[in-house]
């Protein structure tokens, strides 16, 4: 997971096409995120997003394959207090 948003201006695409390239189970999809609380942006652009709900975003991508380990260095970066 990126530590900054990178620059998504000319990247236009919405947070549910983004999350689409990534093949993955629809209920393990939507169960991860009813549990980030990310059902509400999904039609939003990418570019329109807050720090930490791109953090919140790259999660689900990461958790997307449901690996056995996934190894983070400061995953609560740029989140705020409710989400650390």
């Amino acid at each position: 997971m990126p530590q900054i948003k990178p620059e998504l201006v000319h990247l236009p695409m919405t947070v549910y096409e983004f999350l689409n390239i990534f093949k993955w189970d629809l209920d393990w999809k939507y169960e991860v995120l009813e549990k980030l609380k990310l059902i509400s942006v999904l039609a939003q652009p990418l570019n329109h997003l807050s720090f930490g709900t791109w953090q919140r975003v790259n999660l689900v991508q990461a958790v997307s394959q449901k690996p056995r380990l996934l190894v983070v260095d400061e995953p609560t970066q740029g989140l705020d207090v409710d989400w650390q």
